[in-house]
């Protein structure tokens, strides 16, 4: 049977037909209401139009257009990431619009109905501003209508920490975000800055068109809780920072960004394994960072091969830890182009166990490696001899970034090669530094000395601007330059000024 609209005599899509539960039929008329409110504010647009349009042709002066407003709207409201960059404007980018909506009911109705300049939302949630946000967002949510939407939310940790007697307030959120009916199918881009750990029950399926997930932290009890996220068919970015919880995800095989930071190495052993198709994987490390969980337990040692296809662009620390020697001694790369190794966590020397490691990872270098970085490293001048032979001799590119000058001398002194042995690195043409001593200097021109001439490209060296006891042997690394270039070999040197 049919239902028909009593008021208008249509049929109307309410099904009598029978529910599995009273959750399905609970859904259902939300959705429907949904649907409802949509086609009110539809025919209020409608009228809206046809009364601004009856206005202007009885007005004996001319208008703006409403496409012309939208426009101006979209220029001057439209705020990214990047542009809110002040506390004020970082607590609600939409503010603006909703001042807009003030001044009058063309402009509000025409704002109202400008889809691009409300989807996306950049907002901070705190206990006092809870129910205003919610209702901010759920302006944004509406007027947002199909255009996709980018949300970034920051929490506060100790408003959070007072939720707990009151968790209606996380839970109204949760729900608008990401269980209303149309709201959680629209995010394509979701960036959660320290949100309750309990929001991780709230997502599901109904995610299936996000392609970019940032965590930056969860509020919890306690660290190390094992989070186990539902599939997310089109996830291909995610990034994860100030994370102590082990993660799981139930499909990662279409993810192709991996953006790591200030978490547990062996946490984010377990969360790349998972990431097989990974083109680029980056893990910025810093000395706060640690190998293992507290209680000292690697729970991500891997035992076999390990392939990653498709992983062109590399960054991560290396460490003595069980679960990150593990990876460096079992993971294969088959296209790698650039790796960057940080060494934030080793001060002196790597033990010899380590170095046989990293001696074998640099020898399955493939033939499409071309840029290798070196950051925070300050082993010892007999940990580089050992490594050098190993490093991959199809590198164009070498850098070293935050390394000291110790570190420096002890490469470009790999860089010389005693008489009889074998030019190391024999491809190289560009040499980046950020510290350098005297000694360095004198190395240097060694190397370039040694380099072969004739080449087609010119060999590039850049260094930080020479200190005053620096100066002669900067002049002096000039003037053979020039006289080489005279010769044929080009060398383009560059100095940059010292921020550290």
């Amino acid at each position: 049977m049919v239902n028909v609209c009593s008021q208008c005599g249509k049929p109307t899509s309410l099904s009598s037909g029978p529910f599995h539960s009273v959750r399905d039929e609970i859904d259902f008329i939300n959705q429907e209401t949904s649907h409802i409110d949509d086609q009110i504010r539809l025919l209020c647009e409608q009228k809206a139009s046809l009364t601004r349009r009856l206005n202007q042709l009885r007005s004996t002066t001319r208008v703006i257009p409403p496409e012309t407003l939208s426009l101006i709207f979209q220029h001057t409201c439209c705020f990214k990431k990047a542009t809110t960059l002040s506390e004020y404007q970082r607590q609600i980018n939409v503010l603006p619009l909703i001042r807009i909506g003030t001044v009058c009911s063309l402009w509000r109705q025409i704002a109202w109905s400008t889809p691009a300049i409300w989807s996306t939302v950049i907002a901070d949630i705190r206990t006092r501003n809870a129910k205003s946000t919610t209702f901010i967002l759920e302006l944004c949510l509406r007027n947002a209508g199909t255009v996709p939407l980018t949300l970034d939310l920051r929490f506060y940790e100790q408003d959070l920490l007072s939720w707990g007697m009151d968790p209606a307030i996380i839970k109204t959120i949760a729900d608008l975000v990401l269980k209303h009916p149309g709201n959680a199918e629209r995010i394509r881009v979701l960036l959660l800055q320290d949100p309750p750990i309990v929001w991780v029950d709230h997502f599901s399926e109904r995610l299936h068109n996000l392609e970019s997930l940032t965590l930056a932290g969860f509020t919890a009890g306690v660290n190390w809780t094992d989070i186990t996220f539902p599939r997310l068919p089109s996830l291909r970015h995610l990034s994860v920072s100030d994370m102590w919880h082990r993660i799981t995800m139930t499909s990662a095989e279409g993810i192709t960004v991996l953006k790591l930071s200030n978490t547990c190495i062996d946490s984010c052993v377990g969360l790349l394994r998972q990431c097989m198709n990974v083109e680029e994987c980056q893990f910025e490390a810093d000395q706060s960072d640690r190998d293992e969980s507290e209680d000292g337990q690697a729970r991500n040692i891997i035992s076999s091969s390990i392939t990653f296809p498709r992983l062109r662009v590399f960054t991560w620390p290396f460490s003595t830890g069980r679960s990150n020697l593990s990876l460096f001694q079992h993971m294969r790369l088959a296209v790698l182009e650039r790796l960057r190794i940080s060494c934030p966590l080793i001060r002196g020397s790597i033990p010899p166990p380590a170095i046989e490691v990293l001696k074998a990872f640099f020898d399955r270098s493939p033939s499409t490696f071309r840029i290798l970085e070196l950051d925070q490293w300050s082993c010892t001048r007999e940990n580089v001899s050992l490594l050098f032979p190993s490093l991959p001799s199809s590198t164009k590119k070498l850098l070293l970034a935050d390394c000291p000058e110790t570190f420096t001398t002890h490469i470009l002194r790999g860089l010389n090669p005693n008489l009889g042995e074998s030019k190391a690195l024999p491809l190289l043409d560009n040499l980046q530094a950020e510290a350098i001593s005297k000694q360095g200097y004198q190395l240097l021109l060694q190397t370039l000395e040694n380099r072969e001439e004739g080449r087609v490209t010119p060999f590039r060296v850049l260094l930080p601007k020479p200190s005053l006891r620096q100066q002669d042997m900067a002049k002096q690394l000039e003037k053979f330059v020039e006289y080489k270039g005279d010769q044929g070999f080009q060398i383009k040197l560059e100095f940059f000024a010292r921020y550290r």
